[in-house]
């Protein structure tokens, strides 16, 4: 599903990261982990195609898709991407924001699925609040039901429990739990967390 090949990044002469190597399969999850400043969120940024790479390649699905001077548009990915904040949009309700991830879907299909990840991640009750009406650990929920909702088969999530109270990033991670045994997506989870580690319950990666 995913392959970074001798990747590196430099801002400048500051060498971010240097020949990071790994692979992740269909289905797979995987734990960034590492202290902080030591580029996990970098990792993600390049793999999202939201950075361009120094050095090396990456490959999904087989498929070239970042080197030196070039990649694949980020929209063109088709990644899935949770990050620490939610970015919402603040002038669509919290349907609105889920559904503006399946422009394209038939009208009956973006039903069917909003109700399924509704259903996920709790917030069947809130499809009809504004952001400004949410709580921290709702709002992320809805920004994990709008990366989930495409049926994306690579999600990328970044620290995505950070400053979330323990009930609230309990049922956060039990969401994605959920939706990953229903729908078997690759997952690559940055974390410091030894705790959300053993929840995951998956291989490591240390940087």
């Amino acid at each position: 599903m995913l392959e970074l090949r001798q990747v590196g990044k430099r801002f400048g002469n500051t060498e971010v990261l240097s020949e990071v190597n790994f692979r992740l399969g269909p289905g797979e999850i995987a734990t960034l982990t590492g202290p902080s400043g030591c580029g996990k969120t970098t990792v993600l940024r390049l793999i999202s195609g939201l950075e361009m790479l120094s050095q090396g390649e990456i490959h999904m699905e087989g498929r070239l898709v970042s080197c030196p001077q070039w990649g694949v548009p980020p929209h063109r990915r088709h990644i899935g991407c949770v990050f620490q904040e939610p970015r919402l949009w603040p002038h669509l309700t919290v349907r609105g924001n889920i559904e503006f991830a399946l422009s394209g879907w038939t009208r009956n299909e973006r039903l069917a699925r909003l109700e399924k990840v509704a259903q996920w991640t709790g917030l069947t009750a809130l499809l009809d609040r504004h952001p400004c009406g949410l709580s921290g650990g709702e709002a992320r929920r809805v920004a994990l039901a709008r990366a989930l909702a495409p049926r994306r088969r690579l999600v990328l999530m970044d620290e995505p429990l950070t400053n979330l109270d323990a009930a609230s990033a309990q049922s956060l991670l039990d969401a994605v739990l959920q939706a990953w045994r229903e729908e078997q997506f690759a997952l690559l989870y940055v974390t410091h967390d030894p705790a959300e580690m053993q929840s995951l319950d998956a291989r490591i990666l240390t940087i």
